[in-house]
């Protein structure tokens, strides 16, 4: 056994001191998945396991409200965000991929999950949107160009968008908007390879 200079490595001396220096961080009880790496398909996915760990390549989210998790599911999977993680995200040009981190994800807007329960139970409204959302969490994420076409999901941005006084032919266009973006990350990653 040798003992560490804590003059010359105060640091690691610290850090073999801790009792927990290889333990990894807690991250149990976290509600949602967030991703890395994005290409075209940009789910955030529900965490059915509370005790995972997971590495560099995806983050772990609670919600900071008390609101039904369906309904900050349904916030976090709106085409808003989407259009939000594309703006912020970082492009890996040589791939196309975009590159949202922790940081990203903290200032990507999002509609209010509380506002949103408010105004649809006022409206009546709330259990028809908790039953799409229970079709969309049994389903699986696709790239956006097919999730544009899904009628469940475009249900449920009617009810999502609807809340901040959008109409269906915003919500198309918000698809339209997105798909362009990503269909120009794509073509400019493809073409920077093409030179080199």
């Amino acid at each position: 056994e040798h003992e560490i200079d804590n003059a010359i490595f105060p640091t690691l001396a610290k850090q073999i001191e801790s009792p927990a220096w290889t333990r990894l961080p807690d991250k149990s009880g976290a509600e949602f998945f967030f991703k890395n790496g994005i290409h075209k398909n940009f789910a955030i996915y529900t965490n059915n396991m509370p005790n995972a760990q997971v590495d560099k390549r995806l983050f772990l989210g609670r919600p900071k409200v008390d609101v039904d998790r369906r309904i900050v599911f349904a916030v976090l999977n709106s085409v808003f965000t989407y259009l939000g993680m594309e703006l912020i995200g970082r492009t890996n040009l040589g791939e196309g991929a975009l590159d949202v981190n922790v940081v990203d994800y903290k200032k990507i807007p999002v509609v209010d999950p509380v506002k949103l329960e408010e105004k649809l139970e006022e409206k009546g409204k709330l259990r028809d949107f908790l039953q799409i959302i229970d079709e969309m969490l049994n389903m699986k994420p696709v790239n956006i160009e097919s999730e544009a076409k899904n009628t469940i999901r475009l249900k449920m941005e009617e009810y999502v968008l609807g809340s901040l006084g959008l109409n269906k032919k915003d919500v198309l266009n918000f698809y339209k908007e997105l798909m362009t973006l990503v269909n120009l990350r794509a073509e400019r990653a493809a073409s920077i390879k093409k030179k080199s």
